[in-house]
């Protein structure tokens, strides 16, 4: 009946960590440069002996076609590599250039950026984008990000300019925190709050931020 490995009660489970697909850092002429991680990919090319092996069947027209096929399908698969990873380097360059307010100013505001905009400038379909920017991160002087954390629709302000929704996340997590807990604010009071903070934001999209956010209701916040 006993356990013959009690050490296993103490141990730590194992940890995830996040390999950034890419590098952004600036230069010495305070220029962004992008990089791909690409140190653990294998470099893929043809095998010369498939190659020529044409060559060595001169009278075999269906080894012929069946080479050609193949080698056309290995180059398509190396060119289609090749194409990811400059549309890659060219998505990041681009969420750079629109993002001038993050990348470039102390305060990292992130400015409303949906994937229709990056598409429009590098001239690509939005699905493509939306492919390139699932579960990818960059590796930034600062920290690791998630590509899809620099897209979020705008909220209006009173003074007709725009701010991302997850500035409008920061601060009413701010708010929250800050609150008595004892006589916790609810969605109306927070929609209140942010309205007196030049926010148009109805109540509704409160709570589904504070859900993003997962934070409890007011009655769950409460405390005695």
């Amino acid at each position: 009946s006993m356990n013959p490995t009690p050490g296993l009660a103490y141990s730590e489970p194992d940890r995830d960590y996040i390999i950034p697909d890419i590098h952004a850092s600036k230069n010495d002429e305070g220029r962004w440069m992008v990089s791909l991680n690409d140190t653990n990919v294998p470099r893929i090319r043809l095998n010369k002996d498939y190659v020529s092996m044409a060559a060595r069947y001169p009278d075999r027209d269906d080894v012929k076609i069946f080479l050609k096929s193949k080698l056309q399908s290995a180059n398509w698969f190396i060119e289609a590599l090749e194409g990811r990873s400059r549309t890659i380097s060219l998505v990041m360059t681009s969420i750079i250039e629109l993002q001038d307010g993050y990348f470039n100013k102390d305060s990292r505001v992130l400015r409303p950026m949906i994937l229709k905009d990056i598409a429009d400038d590098i001239g690509m379909d939005i699905s493509t984008i939306s492919r390139v920017v699932n579960g990818k991160y960059v590796q930034l002087p600062w920290g690791v990000k998630e590509l899809r954390s620099f897209f979020s629709e705008g909220i209006a302000m009173d003074d007709g300019t725009e701010v991302a929704s997850s500035e409008v996340k920061m601060i009413l997590n701010e708010i929250i925190s800050n609150e008595d807990k004892e006589n916790p604010y609810n969605d109306e009071d927070l929609a209140t709050i942010l309205s007196e903070k030049g926010f148009k934001i109805a109540r509704r999209t409160i709570s589904k931020y504070r859900q993003e956010l997962n934070i409890p209701v007011s009655r769950l916040r409460k405390e005695m």
